[in-house]
């Protein structure tokens, strides 16, 4: 085990994140790059919009972000907000409390 709390049989799979609390799978990206998925609300996240992906990015963001209980900021690109407005709408529709996103 190393200091990390992380553990793998092989260089190359993916391995259980041992430390107290979490229950993340630690992903290679890059060589001696580690990326890390921690599911437990944080309060408020944020995210910002690209221009070429108004819809997309945010797809990538803010449905996991207030599916585990966080509120979330999106800064949509302002060439083209339609997009993020089209969600607040819809998740204003589906009854999301005000502020939520």
């Amino acid at each position: 085990m190393s200091a990390s709390g992380t553990h793998s049989t092989d260089g190359d799979s993916p391995a259980v994140d041992s430390r107290p609390g979490t229950n993340s799978l630690r992903d290679r990206v890059s060589t001696e790059v580690d990326s890390y998925s921690f599911r437990q609300p944080l309060g408020v996240c944020a995210g910002i919009t690209p221009f070429n992906f108004p819809v997309v990015v945010p797809m990538w963001m803010h449905p996991i972000a207030i599916a585990c209980g966080n509120a979330f900021i999106l800064k949509p690109s302002e060439r083209v907000p339609s997009a993020s407005n089209f969600f607040a709408e819809l998740y204003a529709r589906a009854g999301l409390p005000d502020g939520v996103f």
